[in-house]
């Protein structure tokens, strides 16, 4: 007995102990209760991320200032004390920053935080620091400035009209009841937003916008003790002027189980939640940090277990799944969900609680343990793993928001590494059995249309399925692989090296070409694409329906004799995601994973050759759910409005629309099957293109195991290029049937264009002038809109084009003054000089991006593939720099002028309905 106590008392003094922070955080705080948390992080090189939070969001506004913490954020741009008006975004893109890309803010119910992204060469750091302190003491309070920046949030409300955000206004005061969050939302009240004076804007910023309210985040690569110093001399004279103190964050429990419906119109599926509410968990000690991470792994348990349903003859949920849930500072929850078709709303009660009570009731399968604690390991390894600035500063931020702990990468992976190996199914079950038992709950459904049912028969429904649970089939013992054929060893046939780009180009026997580039900037990860010629260029229109829903149909069938599950479960310790791809030009495979888990990239090629299949309930249920969702996503507005611009613009060519419900309806599962046989079961002439941290060797030795042995019959194909060319000419296309208050204002323009690559630069250049311009003649100056969408493309297949659209939304009655302004940015773009600055901007962003891509896997894996689609010369890449150099004021004229005087172009809009 002795011994078993003294055993206990260990164990609760090792648990007990506090996480410890990242001893590689340099963390301060000033006298005035300024904070500070500093990282050194070289990836990328000379980079750094900055986020200076304020902890104060829509909780602390008063009644009559409902949306004013998120007016604030927004007029941090719109000037400051040594930066007036919107001089300060110039500021920062001259420095090398993008607005939006890598200048940004965002508010919260109880924070608001400013973020830059920055090169750290020419003092740059020292500059972003000014610039946070321009925020948190300077904003310059401008009635002018006002005034424009309500019509931007009027604008941003319109913009965020979604369907989510209308389900949340009605889910909100229920799930927030009797609390603070109940009437508050970020953007706020618009009345409020469009009448409320200068000097209650300012009231807010004076009463919360202090130093012990504020904490500074920066990560990166530079000197932490002149940065820290930095810190002390710039923030240390702030002053906290008001000592007015936070409100409550808590949301009382309710001991109850409570019943709510929401509708909107576009609702596509319906959706049912079940919460289960119990108290929050802070994670201070060992023991929490334990307790949290049995909760997520029952959660993901479940999920697992809960996989598979589209292969299941007879089921009313498309998906269920298990997540979590915190509202406020007190309050947590286990949210379950069920996604659905129609209104099955007891039924599918029904299904979703003999799930949960099922578990409950019979525990979790120790197969399914297994196979967890197999997926956990793999992920625990990997979060070994250096991590770039960006991710740490969200990290740390995420603690600093939320009062948490940052442990160090080595002592969460060895923590996580022991609790996982610790874990019982008992600690599962019990803790699953926890976290349902409370009467605190609610039942949500989330629904296309005003259907209700009685809390009556909801009670009912759930009482009988709890009575009634059935048990599950359990999962039996699954293989180690799935390929058990035995592959010989081929010898290579032709193999080059080229110094100059520094990879490797070997050919195999069956026709099959490899190139491999080893690139060590993510440790360990590899990503190989492969493709051939073809695509569904080649085939028939009767056959494009069947082509584009196919693939889907055959992953969620599993490989030969397993279902997707049972294959989630064999391979649950490999991290090698495999997929295949037909695209309108060519056809193969997208993967990655580890160096140590390629073998297992290179098996499931190899299985998808030849044992795919679709099982029959899989097409069954799928054809379903499309014909489902495309009947219910044509009730959209907007997407009513593409496929009618589709039709417009590509003349009713079937080739470049989306199916309709009849090709759905005639969806064939043997002639998917067919089309996948004639697309993928034969490997000619493909090309593999590798590139990553994995030696060379070991890249030879799998090919000439895997892919050597791929049936192929040295068949050349190529593709059919489509000559059909869209609609000719100067066109407008108008609609009236949206269903909001909001007109979608749209232009395209589109001339031919021989292509290069330095052409395609060059017009990169100028969407970002005209992206500039059109944000502070549409946005800044007029307050028309939120923002504006501008694209532009230089396409090279099915023929040479330059392409340029501009979309954006706003109200309906300012839609023909703002697209008057979009035609006049675009003429004096033609006729004047654009100042230098803009393109230098542009130039400088381009130049550093450049710089770090030439690091990354992604960057030469997507080169070496235009090289061999298209052939194009890798030497191009070196050019680049010089490239953005050479753009010119007159380029930027030359290319305005010509889509100003395109020969094709449409006018577009999608309106409120014209009232008589």
């Amino acid at each position: 007995m002795r011994l078993f106590l003294i055993l206990c008392v260990v164990s609760f003094q090792v648990y007990a102990e506090e996480l410890r922070w990242d001893n590689d955080l340099v963390r301060g705080q000033l006298e005035n209760g300024f904070s500070y948390t500093l990282k050194y992080n070289a990836k990328p090189v000379q980079k750094a991320e900055l986020r200076l939070i304020v902890k104060a969001g829509s909780l602390e506004e008063d009644d009559d200032q409902r949306g004013v913490a998120h007016l604030v954020e927004h007029l941090a741009f719109n000037g400051t004390k040594n930066f007036k008006k919107n001089t300060l975004i110039a500021h920062l893109e001259s420095l090398g920053m993008g607005f939006g890309s890598h200048v940004n803010a965002n508010t919260g119910f109880d924070r608001t935080k400013y973020i830059l992204s920055l090169p750290v060469k020419d003092n740059n750091l020292q500059k972003s620091l000014k610039i946070l302190k321009e925020w948190a003491v300077n904003i310059d309070f401008v009635q002018e400035e006002l005034d424009k920046e309500r019509g931007v949030v009027i604008e941003e409300e319109r913009a965020g009209n979604s369907v989510g955000r209308r389900i949340n206004n009605q889910v909100r005061p229920v799930l927030y009841k009797n609390s603070r969050y109940e009437d508050r939302n970020v953007i706020g009240d618009m009345e409020i937003i469009k009448n409320i004076s200068l000097e209650r804007v300012k009231d807010f910023y004076e009463d919360w916008y202090r130093p012990n309210l504020m904490h500074l985040i920066a990560v990166g690569d530079f000197d932490i003790k002149q940065l820290e110093q930095s810190i002390k001399t710039l923030f240390s004279d702030l002053k906290n002027k008001s000592t007015r103190q936070k409100l409550s964050y808590s949301v009382p429990i309710i001991e109850k189980r409570r019943v709510l419906f929401a509708f909107d119109k576009e609702k596509i599926n319906s959706q049912l939640a079940l919460y289960f509410f119990y108290k929050k968990q802070q994670i201070k000690t060992l023991e929490d940090f334990r307790e949290n991470k049995i909760k997520r792994m029952a959660m993901e348990l479940f999920n697992q277990e809960n996989s598979s349903l589209l292969d299941k003859e007879k089921v009313v949920s498309q998906r269920i799944s298990m997540g979590g849930i915190t509202l406020g500072d007190n309050l947590s929850g286990a949210v379950f969900r069920a996604t659905y078709q129609g209104l099955q709303e007891l039924p599918v009660l029904s299904e979703l609680v003999n799930a949960i009570y099922e578990t409950k009731k019979y525990g979790f399968n120790k197969q399914s343990l297994k196979q967890l604690k197999k997926v956990l390991h793999r992920r625990n390894e990997l979060s070994k793993k250096q991590y770039s600035s960006a991710m740490y500063a969200h990290q740390i931020s995420s603690k600093v928001e939320n009062e948490g702990v940052l442990q160090s990468k080595e002592d969460r992976y060895k923590l996580t590494k022991k609790i996982i190996n610790s874990v019982t199914i008992d600690d599962l079950n019990t803790t699953f059995s926890k976290m349902i038992t409370t009467n605190a709950q609610l039942v949500r459904f989330d629904l296309p249309s005003a259907h209700k049912v009685s809390k009556r028969a909801i009670n009912r429904t759930i009482k009988e399925a709890i009575k009634n649970v059935k048990r599950v089939a359990v999962t039996s013992d699954l293989p180690n692989k799935i390929l058990t054929e035995q592959l010989e060893q081929t010898a290579i046939e032709k193999e080059t090296y080229n110094k100059k780009y520094d990879y490797w180009d070997f050919s195999l026997q069956n026709g099959i070409r490899v190139l491999f580039k080893k690139n060590t900037y993510d440790k360990d990860k590899v990503s190989l694409y492969s493709l051939s010629y073809g695509g569904t260029s080649l085939l028939k229109e009767d056959e494009l329906a069947d082509a584009k829903y196919m693939l889907g149909m055959i992953r969620d069938s599993g490989i030969g004799q397993y279902s997707t599950k049972e294959v989630s479960a064999i391979y649950a310790d490999k991290n090698a995601s495999v997929s295949a791809y037909l695209s309108e030009y060519s056809k193969g495979f997208v993967a990655s994973g580890t160096a140590k888990d390629f073998e297992t990239v290179f098996e499931k090629i190899y299985l998808h050759h030849s044992k795919f299949k679709i099982d029959q309930n899989v097409f069954n249920n799928k054809k379903t759910l499309i014909s489902y969702s495309l009947r219910e996503l044509n009730k959209r507005a907007k997407v009513k409005f593409s496929n009618e611009f589709l039709a417009f613009y590509y003349k009713n060519n079937k080739r470049q629309l989306e199916p309709t419900l009849k090709d759905i309806k005639s969806l064939n599962r043997q002639n998917m099957l067919s089309i996948y046989k004639a697309n993928f079961t034969d490997a000619s002439h493909s090309t593999y293109i590798i590139v990553g941290d994995i030696d060379y060797d070991k890249v030879k030795q799998l090919a000439t195991k895997y892919l050597a042995n791929l049936p192929a019959n040295k068949k050349q194909t190529m593709f059919k290029l489509d000559k059909t060319k869209p609609i000719q000419g100067k066109h407008q296309f108008i609609r009236n049937y949206q269903t909001k208050d909001t007109s979608m204002v749209m232009f395209s323009y589109e001339f031919n264009a021989p292509y290069s690559e330095k052409e395609r630069i060059k017009l990169q250049g100028f969407k970002h002038v005209l992206k500039v311009k059109l944000r502070e003649k549409i946005r800044e100056d007029k307050s028309g809109t939120y923002g504006v969408n501008v694209a532009t493309n230089l396409s090279r297949m099915p023929y040479e084009n330059a392409l340029l659209s501009i979309m954006f939304d706003c109200e309906p009655s300012r839609r023909e003054e703002l697209s008057g302004y979009v035609r006049q940015v675009l003429s004096e773009l033609s006729n004047k000089e654009v100042d230098e600055k803009y393109i230098q901007s542009y130039v400088k962003e381009r130049r550093q991006n450049l710089k770090e891509n030439l690091k990354k896997r992604g960057f030469w894996l997507g080169h070496l593939i235009d090289y061999v689609f298209y052939e194009d010369d890798l030497a191009e890449i070196y050019k680049y720099e010089s490239y953005y150099q050479s753009i010119t004021t007159e380029d930027i004229k030359q290319t305005a002028n010509l889509f100003l005087n395109a020969p094709n172009t449409i006018y577009g809009q999608l309106n409120p309905p014209v009232s008589d």
